[in-house]
């Protein structure tokens, strides 16, 4: 007999760590489309990680000077996702100061291949749902209460996973060890 209980993972455990979104995913059919041309657009889109982004941007030096302005254009957005708590942060540009929004994650549920983290950081947001494509994370709201009649559909966000090198992102690591008893 054992007197080991075996926890059951949780299904944030894949997403778990820090997320950098795409510039591309914030306003794909507008800003994105008109400096990258359609067929950039649709060229870039379908890359199914990073790695291959950045190849196909080495392998066309006007198309990855059009991506470069596109990055440059706007904030950086990160998420960090951990066992109880969300956190989405912006980058200051010059219109704008940095902002950090962290909520509480109350519940967990899985529909389909999505993952439904029910967390509330805004009275008109009840969750987010997560759902991996490839090596991105898309990430889209879920309305409250009236508001899934009122407002259109989410944008889906598309992130990809920070580089443990990554400049800003906290590499330090937490040792949780239990105290040795003698």
């Amino acid at each position: 007999m054992s007197n080991v209980v075996a926890f059951p993972t949780s299904l944030l455990a894949p997403f778990f760590g820090t997320w950098i979104r795409d510039p591309m995913s914030v306003s794909r059919n507008k800003v994105a489309k008109r400096m990258l041309g359609e067929d950039g657009l649709k060229r870039l889109w379908r890359c199914g990680s990073i790695a291959e982004l950045r190849q196909c941007l080495q392998e066309d030096a006007g198309l990855a000077e059009k991506y470069a302005a596109l990055c440059g254009s706007g904030a950086e957005g990160r998420l960090v996702i951990a066992r109880h708590l969300m956190t989405w942060s912006k980058s200051a540009t010059p219109l704008a100061a940095a902002r950090t929004v962290s909520s509480a994650i109350t519940r967990v549920t899985a529909e389909g291949r999505m993952i439904i983290v029910h967390n509330a950081p805004r009275p008109t947001v009840s969750a987010h749902a997560l759902r991996r494509k490839g090596e991105w994370l898309l990430v889209s709201e879920l309305y409250a209460g009236r508001n899934v009649l009122y407002f259109p559909p989410s944008p889906v966000f598309r992130y990809y996973r920070a580089d443990r090198n990554a400049p800003g992102l906290d590499t330090r690591t937490v040792s949780l060890s239990a105290p040795d008893i003698a």
